[in-house]
């Protein structure tokens, strides 16, 4: 799990797949090929192989995680994203050949077809970095990267200051109708937890 995480993460570091569209689901399919492949006992050939046809398998759109199409699929995703990842090791185990340049070929690989010409940028060797920095209890039901957002919406809320009259009775979806104040949904003893810790 420290692998595949660490695999996910470097390459998430320094290449956002967001900003182009795509579903950053495929670094479970990426990491999953490699580990499975070491787990399943394969030469360094063999998991190299496993992981350019992860990369080959190319990437979802991020739709189903935007509004208005916000579905389901987010539920099943990285689940789906690790079968294949174990499906393509199997595939590589048995002698399946690989694709050297599944990243880096000129006009058909990656980085030209689905990351808009750009090259993969890599901050990092891989190593434990992603998991002695991660964030293991997120403090909200929100994504990760809104987690600081929420956090100071929350001081902000619980500091006793009457935001009705900036609101000025405008009611949108995510405020509440009898206070105009953010509705933040959290778990109980969180918000004192967090803010109080500031």
């Amino acid at each position: 799990m420290i692998k595949a995480h660490e695999i996910q993460g470097v390459i998430a570091l320094e290449n956002s797949f967001n900003r182009v569209g795509l579903d950053h689901v495929m670094l479970v399919r990426i990491a999953s090929a490699a580990v499975t492949a070491k787990m399943l006992g394969c030469p360094r050939d063999k998991i190299l192989n496993a992981v350019s046809h992860a990369w080959l398998d190319g990437c979802s759109l991020r739709t189903y995680r935007q509004a208005p199409n916000t579905g389901s699929r987010k539920s099943r995703a990285a689940g789906d994203a690790t079968s294949r990842g174990l499906f393509l090791a199997m595939t590589a185990q048995r002698g399946e050949m690989g694709y050297p340049t599944a990243i880096t070929a000129k006009g058909w690989g990656f980085q030209d077809v689905l990351f808009g010409g750009k090259e993969l940028k890599f901050s990092q060797p891989f190593g434990t970095c992603v998991m002695e920095n991660v964030l293991f209890t997120i403090s909200f039901p929100a994504e990760f990267h809104a987690q600081t957002a929420v956090e100071a919406a929350l001081a902000l809320h619980t500091d006793g200051s009457d935001f009705s009259a900036e609101i000025s009775g405008r009611t949108p979806s995510g405020l509440s109708h009898s206070t105009g104040r953010p509705r933040i949904v959290a778990a109980p003893g969180l918000a004192q937890t967090r803010t109080g810790s500031h």
